[in-house]
């Protein structure tokens, strides 16, 4: 995480003056900065969606440090898709058919990713119960030939 912090204002210092060159001459012939109040609205604006970016790298980094990259990769799909679907019914954008034959294969591929997952998730609590169940079954057998070996049951090596 503190990569994010050392990062994120030499990378603010760096683009400050490249940004000034490109876009400068432009913006100082917009009414951003013609008057105060909208010069006051244009600074909020860009401090807030900056301080969002910021987050939203922050949340990221956590996520991948909780549990994978491909996990981050897999919710940006999600989240793609979700734009997606959005702009068809907020914004009235319309498909062709190449946009939803991309659509419904990310939104498949995230079906069977999640589908899975969930299967190798069952599977490995599955034969976890059944090595409880064994380690129990030795514990059990050894604690039985200590007292009296009388039961011939002799656990397998593990």
């Amino acid at each position: 995480m503190e990569i994010l912090f050392l990062v994120a204002p030499v990378a603010t210092i760096a683009l400050l003056p490249l940004a000034y060159l490109y876009e400068g001459p432009k913006l100082k012939e917009t009414s951003f900065f013609i008057k105060d109040e909208v010069k006051l609205e244009f600074f909020a604006i860009v401090l807030g969606t900056s301080l969002l970016a910021f987050c939203l790298l922050f949340l990221e980094l956590k996520l991948v440090k909780l549990t994978s990259s491909l996990t981050v990769s897999i919710l940006g799909i999600f989240k793609e898709i979700m734009t997606i679907v959005a702009s068809v019914f907020v914004f009235g954008d319309k498909l062709n058919s190449l946009n939803i034959v991309g659509v419904a294969v990310s939104a498949a591929g995230l079906m069977g990713y999640n589908t899975y997952r969930q299967f190798q998730a069952n599977a490995q609590q599955r034969d976890g119960y059944k090595m409880v169940g064994l380690e129990l079954l030795t514990a059990f057998a050894a604690d039985k030939d200590e007292d009296e070996n009388i039961s011939g049951f002799h656990p397998p090596d593990l």
